[in-house]
């Protein structure tokens, strides 16, 4: 027997065995089926039974007579005044409790709606309070940030006050102590004059006018003296100072390691002023400023203090 007889005869066996177990299946839903339906069969036929036997009259019934039935109707009507009683005095205990449950309730009730109201009235006072208390703060926030901003704006200008500071620091000469004679000059209304007294007027007294300015003695102790300028005196402050006479005289007979000029300026003549003191440091003068008020009358006050150049 080769290997392919073998095998056909192995398929075959397997197509018996799978027709066995298909037919087997088969019978056994077949007798489920059967046995179901003959129990829906036999519950049919019991219902049927049961009902054409409950119709059929009962041979067996007792007979009642007609005192029993009178008595059984008096029983009953006995029965039903005792029920009837029994109502009635429930239905008044149940009036009397439900009068009381009412009163009751009417009260809860009376008390849930002041408390509703009170409630209503809590949260509206607890809404206005939040509210005024949102508005509190938005005034402070408002405030705090004003505040804030000026001190910002404080802080700048104290910074900018500080720079100023320190520029006009930067700015203004040295103040030194010196030995020097001082040439006293005044600047008003565009007009120079100089004072004729002391050492330089001995020094150049005899070169310039000597009567520019009139001095008057207010006191001895300290020696102090008005200064007055005279009308029609002085020299009018021309572009080139340099080319003004009582200047001239001064450059050319006074020696700046000696002198220096001492300027009192009214507040309309800081412009002469300046043509001037550039003039004065340009020939190697020192200077020093006296600022007038426009109406200040000038004091001249002689003491042995130490005199500061620029």
């Amino acid at each position: 027997m080769n290997l392919g007889t073998l095998g056909c005869q192995r398929e075959r066996e397997e197509m018996r065995r799978r027709a066995k177990d298909e037919d087997s299946l088969e019978l056994l839903l077949d007798t489920i089926c059967n046995v179901f339906g003959s129990i829906v069969f036999i519950a049919i036929l019991v219902a049927i039974l049961s009902s054409s036997s409950s119709t059929e009259p009962d041979e067996t019934s007792v007979y009642v007579s007609p005192a029993e039935i009178a008595a059984s109707e008096a029983r009953i009507a006995e029965l039903e005044n005792d029920i009837e009683q029994l109502e009635q005095n429930e239905a008044a205990l149940f009036d009397e409790e439900e009068v009381e449950a009412l009163i009751l309730l009417d009260h809860l009730e009376d008390q849930e709606r002041r408390a509703e109201l009170r409630r209503a009235e809590l949260d509206q006072w607890l809404q206005q309070f939040d509210e005024d208390a949102q508005k509190e703060l938005d005034a402070v926030a408002s405030e705090r940030d004003a505040e804030e901003s000026r001190i910002v704006k404080l802080r700048e200008q104290l910074e900018a006050i500080d720079g100023e500071h320190m520029q006009v620091e930067a700015r203004l000469p040295m103040q030194q102590r010196t030995n020097r004679h001082q040439i006293i000059c005044i600047l008003d209304n565009d007009q120079f004059y100089w004072l004729a007294s002391g050492v330089v007027a001995a020094q150049i007294g005899d070169r310039l006018p000597n009567d520019d300015v009139q001095e008057t003695s207010l006191s001895t102790i300290p020696a102090r003296s008005r200064l007055t300028v005279r009308p029609g005196g002085g020299e009018r402050v021309i572009e080139n100072v340099s080319d003004m006479r009582r200047i001239g005289v001064m450059f050319e007979h006074l020696d700046s390691d000696r002198y220096f000029f001492n300027f009192a300026v009214r507040p309309d003549e800081v412009a002469n002023f300046q043509r001037l003191r550039d003039a004065v440091l340009e020939r190697g003068f020192r200077y020093q400023v006296f600022p007038l008020d426009a109406e200040q009358p000038l004091t001249l006050t002689k003491t042995t203090e130490p005199l500061f150049t620029q």
